[in-house]
């Protein structure tokens, strides 16, 4: 069992490495490349692409225990030359770069030691594992070193000499912080962390599409959209959204909030049954959205005042014009209708915002769930009535 949740976690760290390590790519190089883009498991782990055209490609290996040695016999070394003697162009002179990334080491005078960025010997590198493939007997390389074995000396050099190892590379703790170096230029005073999880949630959104084939690439130009809109969500008129759709869990609100009373005003007027677990939702959302703005110090709890009296100046306006056109005799029925439609027409109502570009709409329908919820705000002309006749009783029952 220990060692399938060590394997487990080793793939996830993997993985989470992978995908960070492409932003990190995206942030350090994307400027010098305004017509590049970068892919996921296309063309390679990760890949660098112009007009079309694989300029660089990029191997990565993230150990958690911050081994795996390239020595002349690796698994990691062997494996990734597998892969790109597989590649139709790796023995083209004009093919794309070839860079092994890993947190392992190339131990000195290993021919990975002689394929990094500095004191380079393509020559030595080739030799020692030509001898490796004709000598070694490990299994999980013998496909591999076979191969090698069999180019022509001429393609086994192009190749080498594509070929970049950086190893001790960053793990992924370390690439995180990274990250946050790259940001920081662009990032909000007193909010790096914060606007640095908004980018990587971005990220790990459009990685999920690379990896599951809805998207192939990312142009660079995209991301930079992308990333200033999030940064421009910080602005002063503006607020960023902390608790998206897809981190809520609709099936366990429906067993949590059933019983509140926002629910039961909503019952009042025949919500139906699917909107209704939408609203438990939005009334989530917002409460716990309220709560982060407040912990990150980007709302004073005057401006939520403010927006919370202008909702409320709002549905008294629109209330007293339901009460006016419903007749003396209005049955039950009657004001369950005009409920619904008063509060059919306050949900999509856009007029009032907590800032001026903030427009999120989940936020101010949750905020009118809220203040149904305390009583503040109802929907069926009877309501509040019958809400005191229940406490009323509740009182008399203690």
């Amino acid at each position: 069992m220990a060692s399938d949740a060590h394997g487990a976690a080793s793939s996830a760290a993997g993985f989470h490495h992978q995908t960070q390590w492409a932003l990190l790519e995206l942030l350090r190089n994307g400027g010098t490349r305004p017509a590049g883009a970068i892919s996921i498991e296309l063309l390679d782990d990760v890949a660098w692409e112009t007009v079309g055209t694989p300029t660089e490609l990029l191997q990565l290996k993230h150990h958690l225990d911050g081994q795996g040695s390239l020595t002349d016999g690796s698994v990691d070394l062997w494996k990734t030359l597998a892969v790109w003697m597989d590649t139709v162009d790796a023995v083209f002179a004009d093919g794309p770069s070839l860079y092994l990334i890993t947190t392992g080491v190339a131990p000195e005078g290993s021919a990975a030691s002689f394929l990094r960025e500095e004191d380079r010997d393509v020559q030595a590198a080739h030799d020692l594992l030509l001898s490796a493939a004709q000598t070694l007997s490990g299994i999980d390389t013998r496909k591999s070193r076979a191969k090698f074995d069999a180019m022509l000396g001429s393609d086994r050099l192009t190749l080498l000499t594509k070929v970049h190892v950086l190893d001790r590379s960053k793990s992924l703790d370390q690439v995180r912080a990274q990250l946050l170096s790259e940001l920081a230029f662009v990032s909000p005073a007193g909010h790096e962390e914060l606007f640095l999880g908004q980018v990587i949630g971005w990220w790990d959104g459009v990685a999920v599409d690379m990896l599951t084939g809805r998207r192939k690439r990312v142009a660079v130009a995209e991301a930079k959209r992308a990333i200033s809109a999030l940064r421009d969500s910080f602005q002063p008129d503006n607020l960023p959204t902390l608790v998206p759709l897809s981190d809520v869990d609709e099936d366990a609100l429906a067993g949590r909030y059933t019983s509140r009373v926002f629910v039961r005003q909503l019952e009042a007027v025949g919500f139906p049954p699917r909107n209704l677990r939408k609203a438990l939702v939005d009334y989530y959302r917002a409460y716990r959205q309220t709560e982060l703005w407040i912990d990150e110090d980007l709302i004073g709890a005057h401006e939520l005042q403010r927006f919370q009296d202008d909702l409320i100046d709002e549905w008294e306006r629109e209330f007293e014009f339901m009460i006016a056109e419903l007749p003396d005799d209005a049955s039950d029925d009657d004001k369950s209708k005009a409920g619904m439609k008063l509060l059919r027409a306050l949900l999509n109502s856009a007029q009032i915002k907590v800032r001026p570009r903030y427009d999120d709409a989940f936020f101010s329908r949750g905020k009118r769930h809220e203040l149904a919820d305390e009583g503040r705000v109802w929907w069926h002309p009877d309501f509040a009535e019958q809400l005191r006749i229940l406490i009323n009783r509740s009182e008399e029952a203690s």
